[in-house]
């Protein structure tokens, strides 16, 4: 290669050097004498013919010269320019091209990561999980998508790109009746689902699953939330602690809940809990009837219906619309509080945490800094979060009257175990 340059580049020389000499002016001799323009001028007769007559003279225009040609012709100089140029992108060429025998790309579908990566290796590739996608087809774990795509030629050592399998979006909800409640869980979350449950009475085993929405055996979808009935063991849940609570009034404040909601949760779960405080004795107002509306049922016409009673504690329900989701526990904050309303207000906030961890141990806690209704109702308050209407866990718990009895219960065992007579 070397020595085919070499010989380009010098007859490219040769060439440039013929046509600087066919368009270099003619010499003159510096050095020749000078002409004395003192010396006599001898005048010389023009020729004559026999006749006598001059002779035509002489042209004064030197005959021109024919044109030397150059030794290379045109043509052989931009042949040899065109070579050049084409020698130079070979070796380009050869110098950018990767190294490597080429490989033909396997067709990698259907199988796992772990046979994905031992055919590509056996012919020198390269494997990369880029994501995993539902598919009806192929079993969860297998390649679904890869690229490049099967039969394209690339160099040894090449990265494949794969797709793995997410399995089948829809599926059937597994059995885990019976099940331990962590293993069930545990279960459940494995195949893509959300997990809820609620603690209940039974003769069941404690921490066993004794029921399940939906049931086993029907279709469900990854990211589809399922609430579980777990057995808290016999008489530790589900029973009402006997309690008498004559004489005293209590406030429930059911606010309206989101319009995106079709169940008045609010309202259900404060008809539940008036039913089991007025079994007990109790007086219970309610700032609100099921026929009112946000117009008619303002919050400052239901401060006024709680403040016109005097009651011995005051319980707001209420749903967010974002946020957080679950149930919490909201007690007064202790600065601009009196002391004794402040305490009252823990105390009773405490109580309810703590009934409702029982059958909901991801319950919260916080002050209801943003309260207005509690602070100006002036006495023993206390708020309760239901949930979000933006979770589709707790929408579900919503619908569910087996939730919100069991909501109820905890809200009226709170209430009766401080205010009530055993």
């Amino acid at each position: 290669m070397e020595e085919l340059w070499d010989r380009l580049r010098a007859r490219f020389s040769q060439a440039l050097d013929s046509i600087h000499l066919r368009r270099r002016p003619a010499e003159v001799d510096v050095t020749a004498a000078p002409v004395d323009v003192a010396a006599p001028v001898e005048v010389v007769a023009p020729p004559t013919d026999q006749t006598g007559s001059a002779a035509p003279a002489a042209s004064s225009t030197p005959e021109e010269l024919p044109r030397r040609r150059g030794l290379i012709p045109h043509w052989a100089i931009w042949t040899a320019a065109g070579v050049l140029v084409l020698l130079v992108v070979v070796v380009l060429v050869i110098a950018l091209w990767p190294s490597g025998a080429a490989v033909r790309v396997p067709d990698l579908a259907g199988l796992d990561r772990a046979a994905a990566v031992e055919r590509a290796q056996v012919l020198g590739l390269r494997l990369r999980v880029r994501d995993t996608k539902f598919s009806d087809v192929v079993p969860a774990g297998g390649v679904v998508a890869q690229s490049p795509k099967a039969g394209s030629v690339v160099r040894e050592g090449a990265v494949v790109t794969v797709d793995l399998s997410a399995g089948s979006e829809t599926f059937a909800m597994p059995d885990v009746i019976g099940v331990r409640l962590e293993a069930a869980r545990q279960t459940l979350r494995d195949a893509g689902l959300d997990v809820t449950f609620v603690t209940v009475a039974s003769d069941a085993a404690e921490g066993t699953v004794i029921s399940a929405s939906p049931s086993a055996g029907t279709s469900v979808t990854v990211g589809e939330t399922v609430r579980l009935s777990v057995a808290a063991g016999v008489g530790t849940t589900g029973t009402v602690v006997p309690s008498d609570l004559s004489g005293l009034t209590f406030v429930l404040d059911p606010a309206f809940p989101p319009a995106s909601l079709t169940a008045d949760i609010n309202f259900d779960v404060a008809r539940r809990v008036r039913a089991l405080l007025e079994a007990a004795h109790a007086r219970v107002v309610l700032t609100r009837s099921v026929t009112d509306t946000p117009d008619t049922a303002t919050e400052a016409d239901r401060l006024r219906r709680a403040k016109e009673t005097t009651s011995t504690a005051f319980v707001q329900l209420y749903v967010v619309t974002s946020g957080t989701i679950g149930l919490q526990v909201q007690s007064l904050p202790g600065t601009g509080t009196p002391s004794a309303v402040y305490k009252s207000s823990k105390t009773l906030a405490t109580a309810i945490t703590t009934a409702f961890r029982a059958d909901f141990p991801s319950t919260t806690t916080t002050t209801a800094v943003s309260a207005p209704m509690l602070k100006d109702y002036g006495g023993t308050a206390a708020r309760i979060r239901l949930g979000s209407s933006g979770s589709n866990a707790d929408k579900l718990n919503f619908s569910d009257a087996i939730w919100a009895d069991s909501v109820a219960r905890a809200i009226y065992s709170a209430i009766a175990r401080t205010y009530g007579a055993d």
